[in-house]
């Protein structure tokens, strides 16, 4: 039994993006991709986190900096509690589980930030909800944007996708020049609310509750 070949049915002048002409064509959609989310999107902050040294004993990262951003467009994938559970009540208590997907060019991408893809633990800063979100996952495949599918069209992928949480504060030092993130996000101001760990009244809580006066707290011991 022997199989025939047929002849590809795409577009010889367009070939899947390997054809006559091919790379003005990736250009053409690329930039239609650009002006739409130019066009439909919001200003974000991305704010890269900087290098950091691992702990050498506990193969940690003790503290986290920022100390840049760079302002690019992105397109809201969705925004129902921004993609999350919103606030829920565990038995830790209130939790806030808010979520958003975005979308952004990767040449426009490479064009504004001063490094080569998206990170995680990077943040992305909403500038109308006031909202900071840190980078969980990066996809690089993205499927469609509000429909169309864009992906591999012409055998090239055009956009970024991420997936946010909304960012915890653990005394990552801020140093953005983005006056309302390094601002609320002082070190000494979080001291100030009560939030530090060595605030007076914790440690007094704690002088209270520790009871040293036993010497030994498996009981006394009885010389034979």
């Amino acid at each position: 039994m022997t199989f025939r070949w047929h002849k590809l049915t795409t577009n010889r002048y367009f070939n899947n993006g390997q054809g006559i002409g091919a790379s003005n064509e990736q250009n053409l959609v690329e930039a239609n991709i650009i002006e739409y989310i130019q066009a439909v999107g919001q200003d974000f902050y991305y704010i890269p986190r900087d290098m950091f040294t691992d702990d050498p004993l506990f193969q940690e990262v003790p503290t986290e900096t920022y100390s840049k951003y760079f302002c690019l467009e992105m397109y809201i994938m969705g925004v129902n509690d921004f993609g999350g559970q919103g606030e829920i009540f565990s038995k830790f208590g209130l939790e806030v589980d808010d979520t958003i997907d975005l979308v952004f060019s990767r040449k426009r991408f490479n064009e504004q930030v001063d490094q080569d893809h998206p990170l995680p633990g990077d943040l992305i800063y909403f500038p109308l909800s006031k909202h900071l979100f840190e980078i969980k996952f990066v996809e690089d495949e993205p499927g469609a944007i509000s429909g169309v599918n864009q992906f591999y069209s012409l055998s090239k992928l055009y956009t970024y996708k991420i997936k946010g949480t909304l960012y915890r504060y653990s005394y990552d030092e801020f140093n953005t020049s983005i006056s309302e993130i390094d601002t609320q996000l002082d070190p000494d101001i979080f001291e100030d609310r009560g939030i530090d760990n060595h605030h007076p009244t914790i440690e007094e809580e704690a002088t209270i509750s520790l009871d040293w006066s036993e010497s030994n707290p498996f009981g006394e011991t009885t010389g034979n």
